[in-house]
């Protein structure tokens, strides 16, 4: 069967049109994957400090509002998830932890979103969604949380909500990211606990996890200034407000870390593609060629027989 060469040569120019795309698309995620690491290792050392602090803290039998169990048995349920796709199953996994949660759960849960994936997730399952919030995957500030976190800490004091969980996901490393399913509100001295060894355990910190000697300080040790009461009521939610953003600069690093993977993948393929391609139309250019030669050879033989 004759190779149409025009067409596969029309083909190779598309794909390296797409290669030089995703190629582009890879370099500035790499970019922002730097600066969205940076953020998040810088963060991971305050938030282990200040998780250290309300520990030690809860072994004094400290009490607070938003430490309490509430009688209502619903959920909050907060999914950081991307607005934009192309970035392997970064969104995929996030989704499929969700669903796990929603199979766990007698009562159907409320989602609050941040990204637009997760707004998308909401009305595919036909959640009550409390809000979207598109504007966290890139130069979120601490003070842009604040507002989305007092409102969470609001309605559950208000008893609106029993429980508040964040679906995240974790960064690991370039390569490795893991989706974290962690309990919010109330905050409790084992959930406190848990936090502090998973930013240990995962800290990438110079390619190091913290220093985990025992030169530290406990409750006893600290001073009070001007009491006890004013500073868990600003400790609390200020802790509160350190764990959301925590999150999201996780998921932020995360979700810039899979779309440079998978655009390097994609850049990838497409090299390998152009390859095929252009060895194919080698071979139809070539035979194409091998048979004008046939077809002149022949006919010089016809008019010589003549």
């Amino acid at each position: 069967m004759p190779v149409n060469t025009k067409a596969i040569k029309t083909r190779i120019k598309s794909v390296k049109n797409t290669k030089k795309i995703t190629k582009a698309m890879q370099m500035i995620a790499a970019v922002k994957m730097r600066k969205a690491v940076e953020s998040a290792i810088q963060m991971r050392s305050y938030a282990n400090l200040a998780y250290e602090l309300l520990e030690n803290l809860a072994k004094q039998k400290i009490s607070h509002p938003l430490m309490l169990d509430q009688i209502v048995s619903k959920t909050l349920i907060i999914m950081v998830t991307s607005n934009r796709g192309l970035c392997g199953s970064y969104n995929a996994n996030v989704a499929k932890t969700a669903n796990q949660i929603l199979q766990a759960e007698s009562n159907q849960p409320d989602i609050l979103a941040l990204g637009k994936k997760s707004a998308a997730f909401a009305k595919r399952n036909k959640l009550n969604l409390l809000g979207v919030y598109e504007r966290f995957s890139e130069n979120v500030s601490f003070e842009d949380v604040i507002p989305i976190a007092v409102d969470i800490m609001n309605r559950f004091k208000a008893g609106e909500y029993g429980k508040v969980e964040i679906v995240y996901t974790n960064y690991v490393s370039g390569l490795l990211q893991i989706v974290e399913h962690k309990q919010v509100l109330p905050l409790k001295p084992n959930v406190i606990k848990e936090m502090v060894d998973d930013i240990t355990t995962t800290s990438i910190n110079s390619g190091k996890e913290f220093n985990d000697n025992p030169d530290r300080f406990t409750a006893d040790e600290y001073a009070f200034e001007p009491n006890r009461t004013v500073l868990i009521e600003y400790l609390i939610p200020l802790l509160v407000e350190v764990q959301i953003y925590h999150s999201i600069l996780e998921s932020a690093a995360s979700e810039h870390s899979s779309r440079m993977m998978a655009m390097k993948n994609a850049t990838e393929s497409a090299g390998e593609m152009i390859d095929n391609l252009t060895l194919i139309f080698n071979k139809g250019r070539q035979a194409a060629i091998t048979q004008e030669i046939a077809e002149i050879t022949s006919g010089a033989n016809a008019l010589e027989q003549d």
